[in-house]
């Protein structure tokens, strides 16, 4: 999977996720460059997780060279886990049709460094299911955080207009309190 280039250059492979249109439109009123943030939440993820460990530094940068030790990590929690049964999913041939467009999954491409979809791609095989993880547990701890919502509420295209009303560009920012 790996691109070769000059040398010097990232490489960086384009790979399509599926994600509702809603996050989609709330990641984009966050950050302009869909890329660049969901980079930057893998690799925020990446650190917290191995600073807990205590296997890296604070100041340490995540590089490919951490690549390992996260999914060595990850793999020694995946085995602490109660296995799951796996169930399929059944859906009728009609699912899709009343389904609203804010919910509806937009294929959209990404360009992340090589060793990072090879990460992720061992730690999850699919791929929009992981970042679509990644992303509501970031919404929903930082609205949690903020005192906006409480901690057992289930993320949805309301909670998406709080963040970017509550952490997105801007001067305008309401004052933080609790909402419900």
């Amino acid at each position: 999977m790996r691109i070769k280039k000059e040398k010097g250059t990232l490489d960086k492979v384009p790979i399509s996720i599926n994600l509702e249109e809603w996050i989609w439109e709330t990641v984009d009123r966050i950050q302009a460059n869909r890329t660049q943030f969901f980079r930057e939440l893998f690799l925020e993820k990446m650190k917290k997780e191995l600073l807990h460990a205590k296997l890296i530094g604070e100041n340490d940068q995540m590089t490919e060279a951490f690549a390992d030790y996260y999914r060595i990590l990850c793999q020694q929690k995946r085995r602490k886990l109660p296995v799951r049964l796996d169930r399929s999913r059944v859906r009728s041939r009609n699912a899709g049709e009343n389904v609203p467009a804010s919910i509806k999954k937009k294929p959209v491409s990404l360009n992340l460094e090589s060793w990072i979809w090879e990460l992720i791609s061992n730690l999850d095989p699919n791929r929009s299911a992981y970042f679509r993880r990644l992303f509501l547990a970031k919404v929903k701890n930082d609205l949690v955080s903020a005192g906006v919502i409480r901690g057992d509420a289930v993320i949805g295209k309301i909670h998406g207009d709080l963040y970017c009303q509550y952490f997105g560009p801007g001067d305008t920012k309401p004052e933080h309190g609790k909402l419900g």
